[in-house]
């Protein structure tokens, strides 16, 4: 779940109460996860930002996994 931390700042809380502290774009793509595959989420990212294509494939990848690690996301079967 999302939530706000005493600063104000953004914060997501897994099943195991652990927050972590987040930003827009984590939680869009958290978002995106439900539904859309990771390629659809990387097309529809790069219309939004300037970058090299390689570079935001591999930033996007490694925020899912991430995700995933965290307990926020979980893999296909």
């Amino acid at each position: 779940s999302l939530g706000k931390a005493e600063d104000g700042g953004l914060i997501m809380i897994n099943e195991q109460d652990e927050a972590i502290r987040v930003d827009e774009m984590i939680i869009l793509v958290w978002n995106m996860c439900e539904g859309q595959d990771e390629e659809t989420i990387i097309s529809f990212l790069m219309s939004k930002v300037q970058g090299n294509k390689e570079e935001v494939e591999k930033a996007i990848r490694h925020l899912i996994e991430e995700l995933i690690k965290f307990g926020m996301l979980y893999p296909e079967e």
